[in-house]
């Protein structure tokens, strides 16, 4: 059962009161709402089967060796997603302390995927090869990385400081696990098919096209629930949108963008 309990006597400050008080809200109001956690599992199917020919099942599919950088971001970029579905239902069953611990959990599981991206996006922008096709593939590939790692940050960032505010703090945690996703619905756009929509590449069609179908469903569940758009998702849904189209559509035929990327190979790793 979930309590609002925070300790005993004088030990307890009123900070963390007010984070148990939270926390109890949070699980609370979120109990009878099955959204939260249809949409966890959905990303972690989404993740799954996106990786599943590079990563889960690279034996099955004999597919290249990966270096050990790359395992230990698959590593944390799938324990994010496991994380996320494990605190929506800690939430439901209302189990307040647990979700309370592995927030901490959660927070420096961010600050390592942080690094982590960090350092696949710098190795990512080695991957040119001199001509003027690779240069601008190289810069949509990292200008696309680098705005879902801002997106995250910056969700994180802001579920911290309102973990206290139950519906901002699960929203802004939905928004920064849904700016995972672009990676893994991009995998799909690999599979043997045609060219859907002409000129698009079939990977950039299915990050904007799962990113419109999963934000989409964001703001009909706050009308359906709600009544009306929630603040966080209301901005949030937008930005992140505008986000992505503007890494994907605008920066890769930018020049400075692309002499960022010249200037990494120059330096080199």
């Amino acid at each position: 059962m979930c309590s609002s309990r925070a300790g005993h006597g004088s030990t307890v400050t009123d900070a963390a009161r007010a984070d148990a008080v939270g926390l109890a809200d949070l699980c609370i109001r979120s109990s009878p709402d099955r959204f939260f956690l249809a949409v966890a599992v959905v990303m972690l199917v989404v993740n799954f089967v996106g990786f599943a020919p590079s990563y889960f099942l690279k034996l099955y599919f004999d597919t290249p060796e990966l270096p050990l950088r790359t395992h230990l971001h698959g590593v944390l970029f799938t324990s994010w997603f496991v994380l996320f579905a494990v605190q929506t239902v800690l939430v439901q069953r209302r189990h307040v302390r647990w979700h309370q611990r592995l927030g901490r959990v959660g927070a420096l599981l961010a600050i390592l995927l942080v690094l982590s991206a960090s350092m696949i996006i710098h190795y990512r922008a080695l991957e040119y090869d001199g001509s003027q096709a690779s240069l601008t593939n190289t810069t949509l590939v990292v200008s696309g990385n680098v705005a879902l790692l801002l997106l995250f940050t910056l969700f994180v960032g802001f579920g911290v400081l309102y973990r206290r505010r139950a519906d901002w703090h699960r929203r802004f945690m939905l928004l920064a696990s849904l700016s995972m996703t672009p990676q893994s619905l991009g995998r799909f756009g690999r599979l043997p098919l045609p060219r859907l929509v002409d000129p698009v590449p079939n990977e950039v069609l299915f990050v904007l096209g799962g990113l419109l179908l999963l934000l989409a469903a964001v703001w009909v569940h706050d009308v359906v629930r709600r009544g009306r758009l929630h603040p966080v998702t209301g901005f949030g849904c937008p930005f992140f949108l505008g986000m992505v189209m503007l890494a994907a559509v605008a920066l890769p035929e930018m020049t400075w963008a692309q002499n960022v990327i010249l200037w990494l190979n120059n330096v080199g790793p």
